[in-house]
Order: C-alpha cells, then structure tokens, then sequence
C-alpha cells in the first residue's frame, strides 16, 4: 500500500523519519512530503498559498497506481482532506488527519 505522508506547519518531511521505518518494514510504501515553502527555514513563503500545497498532495497522489492512504498531521490537514473530495479520488479506506502531537507509532 501506498501511503503519503504529509507533515503540519513549519514541519518537512524528516518529521516522519520515526513513522518510515515501522511503515516500510510493514510492507508499506512511504512517500515523505516536504510542501511548498517548506524547502528550509529561509525559503521564500511570500507567494504560495493553500491551493499550492494541495496542487502538491495531488501531484504526488496522481503519480500512484491503485488506492493510497493519506495521513495529514496538523497543518498538513487541510491539504491533504481536500484532494479526497467525493468523485475526485479513489479510496483505500480510512485516512488520519490528527493534530495530536503525542501520536506515537504503534
């Protein structure tokens, strides 16, 4: 299975390097995101707006054969929701968007 990972606010996508590991040895395939903007502390932001970082999400979902799994944490949320709009996308079933910080791998 194919799950996208996209990570909240300030964060990119090595806030997931605790999750990976369990995931991929799961049988998972991870794809990482680090979102527009979001490239290092002092890119540039001035420009891009929400509608980029779902452009973003949707890229990466259209690269995928089959059904995904999306998880959005925090601000990552609504860009990962939005791309999962009724008739737009194939579901694999449940995705988590969570803004608990403290949700720990299992």
């Amino acid at each position: 299975m194919d799950i996208i990972l996209v990570p909240g606010f300030w964060l990119d996508a090595s806030s997931w390097e605790a999750v990976v590991p369990a995931l991929e040895a799961a049988g998972h395939r991870t794809h990482s995101l680090t979102l527009p903007g979001k490239e290092a502390v002092d890119a540039s932001r001035s420009g891009i707006n929400l509608q980029d970082h779902i452009d973003a999400v949707v890229q990466v979902l259209d690269g995928l054969p089959g059904k995904v799994v999306l998880v959005g944490h925090s601000g990552g949320e609504p860009s990962s929701m939005e791309p999962w709009t009724p008739g737009r996308r194939r579901w694999s079933g449940p995705s988590m968007w969570t803004a608990d910080p403290w949700v720990k791998a299992a």
